[in-house]
């Protein structure tokens, strides 16, 4: 595992190197063997090359005389990545053609990064729980469907009584028994009771300004639930990363995707505070309408959410009513609008899908799918309306937004519109 080595004092007097903020990831060096400088290494990556780090050696193993190549050197270690050989392999366009199962439907597959970022005091927190608990428990979560597992939580902002009384408040709404910890439930809180066995383990590897030291403290908490969604809010708590630097937001998804590889059907849900918004503004964009150009406006730094999988924001729709909505690679995004279940502090217990007569279509669809809805029957097959009253790929398109926003259901193929178009454009 890669961990960053602070250098000699003698060595460290002035420059960039000497502060371990501001150091990139660096491997683990054989005895014996030569550490180039960090200003070295940092010159030839802004040259745009790599650097190829020492290897680190597997211990001796005994080597039959008759595998030993002529010239005496024995052949190397084996590889984690060892390709097959190529009469084993399958062949290239038959292997891998399914995408991998949903953990949350619509929104997260296995092995990808989600990015959420959402201004303060909107309630990402609230959302974390809710989703928490639907995880382990296989529930739907505001209509969409949830596969059942583990969850591994890194929570460097909820104090350990509220974070306990929000959990309680949730599984109580959904009748469910609280959580077995560690087993369904892994959590480590940073603000909680400092002689709790998870806080102490999170409050070692942060103490240390190697990173190596908390990717080891995730790799060990996976070996134990490799299925698990892995929960980090926020993620510069624990990677103390600075998110205006590529160049650590790189070797940060670097470190997560090797973490993947390892463990295929985990998944990472990452936690952003958005900076603030610029008042003098004279207009920002909507979530719920252009998510790119609201989490290109928010997020500060393109290049957490570039390198997701998932990309979301969060942010208030009105004065009751919490807009979810981002971008998916490869994927289409369809928005959720959502509002809190109880009243905040005491009996808050997570969010639900707001009921069909609160939504404004005319906001949450574009003109040209609002046209199309107001077109529709109360009740029809898609066959029966692609292509003749709405255009196949438009109609696809607009049941799928309408079904995330809980405005249309679908039986035995039948699709029925929830409530009237007339009143709630």
């Amino acid at each position: 595992m890669l961990e960053i080595k602070p250098m000699a004092a003698d060595k460290m007097q002035n420059g960039p190197e000497s502060n371990p903020e501001t150091q990139p990831l660096q491997g683990r060096v054989p005895p014996g063997s030569a550490l180039p400088s960090v200003t070295r290494i940092q010159n030839v990556r802004a040259r745009g090359l790599s650097v190829r780090r020492p290897a680190v050696h597997s211990p001796e193993r005994h080597v039959n005389p008759a595998e030993r190549p002529a010239g005496g050197n024995e052949p190397p270690p084996p590889s984690h990545f060892e390709a097959q050989p190529s009469s084993a392999s399958p062949d290239f366009f038959e292997r891998n053609v399914e995408p991998r199962r949903e953990i949350i439907e619509g929104l997260l597959r296995e092995g990808q990064i989600m990015a959420i970022g959402s201004p303060y005091g909107v309630g990402k927190s609230p959302l974390l729980q809710d989703l928490t608990v639907c995880r382990i428990g296989g529930i739907p979560w505001c209509g969409r469907r949830v596969e059942q597992g583990p969850v591994i939580l890194f929570d460097f902002e909820s104090s350990g009584p509220a974070y306990r009384k929000g959990i309680r408040n949730i599984c109580s709404r959904y009748n469910v028994p609280m959580p077995k910890v560690p087993q369904e439930l892994d959590a480590y809180l940073f603000n909680d009771d400092a002689t709790s066995p998870p806080t102490a383990r999170l409050l070692n590897a942060v103490a240390t300004y190697i990173i190596a030291e908390r990717i080891a403290l995730l790799e060990a908490a996976l070996a134990s639930k490799p299925n698990a969604l892995i929960v980090i809010d926020p993620s510069e708590m624990l990677f103390r990363i600075d998110t205006g630097k590529k160049v650590m937001i790189l070797a940060l998804y670097k470190e997560l995707r090797l973490l993947i590889s390892k463990f295929p059907t985990a998944a990472f849900l990452l936690v952003f505070n958005m900076r603030k918004k610029d008042r003098k503004s004279q207009s920002s964009p909507n979530l719920l309408s252009e998510p790119r150009d609201w989490l290109e406006d928010v997020c500060g730094t393109l290049d957490i959410m570039n390198r997701s999988d998932v990309r979301l924001g969060m942010d208030f729709h009105g004065e009751d009513v919490r807009v979810i909505n981002g971008v998916r690679r490869s994927e289409d995004m369809h928005p959720l609008m959502v509002r809190e279940v109880g009243n905040a502090p005491d009996t808050l217990a997570g969010f639900e899908l707001c009921p069909p007569e609160q939504l404004a279509l005319k906001f949450s669809f574009t003109p040209a799918l609002l046209t199309h809805w107001l077109a529709l029957p109360l009740e029809f097959k898609f066959e029966q309306i692609a292509g003749v009253t709405v255009p196949r790929a438009s109609l696809y398109r607009l049941l799928q937004r309408a079904k995330s926003l809980g405005v249309i259901e679908e039986r035995n193929g039948v699709w029925r519109k929830m409530a009237r178009a007339d009143v709630l454009s």
